[in-house]
């Protein structure tokens, strides 16, 4: 009987501890705001938009990826057939990185947490 209750509590100290680790927040969760912005001939071209992350993974309507405990960042975007491959770093409140879209088009991305 009692090495019955000590394997349930063990099960049971053990099931709590992985769904504390399963459902840690990421030091970058939250909303976001952030500014596109094309950097050559084929995109001269200025975008506001917003995006979310939680539990690491980020969300927006046309792209997602995934942002690291360390601050890094990577993931894709796709929208009006266009294709795009995006990298960055987060600290703190502030995100900042790059993107390559399919047409050619090069640019940078900044973003900060509200």
């Amino acid at each position: 009987m009692k090495a019955t209750m000590f394997l349930m509590a063990l099960l049971a100290g053990s099931c709590a501890s992985t769904f504390a680790f399963a459902t840690a927040a990421n030091p970058f969760d939250g909303e976001w705001e952030e500014v596109i912005v094309g950097e050559n001939q084929h995109c001269d071209v200025t975008v506001n938009t917003a995006f979310t992350v939680s539990g690491g993974h980020l969300s927006q309507p046309g792209s997602s990826g995934t942002v690291r405990p360390n601050g890094s960042a990577a993931g894709t975007s796709a929208n009006s057939g266009l294709t795009a491959t995006w990298t960055g770093h987060f600290a703190g409140n502030k995100a900042v990185g790059r993107f390559r879209r399919s047409d050619g088009c090069v640019g940078r991305w900044s973003a900060v947490r509200h």
